[in-house]
């Protein structure tokens, strides 16, 4: 065979396997469990967390005064999200995520973020270069949107982080990025991510369980009884992959994500 025919033929092999992608939330990684299931997810899957998530996670020491703010205040929020248990868990966490400048172990976690700066991003292999601009557009937007339907929350640290998380896993729905959450024990399982959204009147679905598996690895994380969630985020009309356009503003990247697809589902 010529040379010439092996490449046009490699050209229509499927890719290599690559890990799942997923977006790690803040809800999740200040739970119960929150730092195991990061390690165990890191194991299987290429682990992003937006830099909100980030930086509160490297400074966790000085939020265990007053976890509650990193609780998002909803109306009509349960009042047990906000009980003692629940500030309880998230002291406990903190505690553990307490450690991470300082421990070798917990900074060789394979983790992914984007940084404020170009030379302080962790990338996996193959990243394409339009990534961060489509970040950055997509979180504006969003930010533009929360602002808007929820005025009286401004400066929280908990939608802060909402608008974070799901702006990454929007600008790597290319490669099949989701965010990996928990569910909550009321509102049947909903997550947190998926509360915050309907109250932005962004439309938001839910799979059937089995209808699809982000990783036959991650079922592994429900062993010891985390109800963890799935949430998958398309916004139409908006690239997946490459540069964004530099001309459209955040008023109409806003109004993308009121229609955009969120689905979710348990793990």
């Amino acid at each position: 065979m010529l040379a010439t025919d092996r490449r046009a033929q490699s050209a229509h092999l499927p890719p290599a396997r690559v890990p799942p992608t997923c977006v790690v939330d803040l809800r999740l990684a200040v739970g119960q469990h929150g730092l195991w299931t990061v390690a165990r997810a890191a194991r299987s899957c290429w682990v992003w967390m937006g830099e909100s998530v980030r930086a509160i996670l490297r400074s966790a020491g000085s939020h265990t005064r007053r976890p509650e703010g990193l609780i998002p205040e909803l109306p009509f929020s349960p009042a047990e999200r906000n009980g003692d248990g629940q500030r309880r868990e998230i002291c406990e966490e903190l505690a553990l995520w307490q450690q991470w400048p300082s421990c070798h172990e917990i900074g060789a976690l394979p983790l992914c973020f984007l940084g404020d700066r170009a030379d302080e991003a962790v990338l996996p292999p193959g990243t394409d270069g339009g990534l961060r601009g489509r970040y950055e557009q997509l979180a504006s937007g969003l930010a533009y949107l929360v602002g808007e339907s929820l005025p009286s929350t401004d400066g929280s640290l908990a939608l802060a982080s909402f608008v974070d998380t799901l702006a990454l896993a929007a600008a790597l729905a290319g490669i099949g990025g989701f965010v990996l959450t928990r569910r909550e024990a009321t509102a049947g399982g909903l997550p947190v991510s998926c509360e915050i959204a309907d109250l932005c009147e962004i439309p938001i679905g839910r799979l059937p369980a089995g209808q699809l598996r982000v990783s036959p690895d991650l079922g592994g994380l429900s062993a010891i009884g985390s109800p963890l969630a799935a949430i998958h985020v398309i916004v139409p009309g908006y690239p997946v992959l490459g540069r964004p356009d530099p001309a459209v503003d955040e008023r109409e990247i806003a109004g993308k994500w009121r229609r955009a697809r969120i689905s979710w589902h348990a793990i």
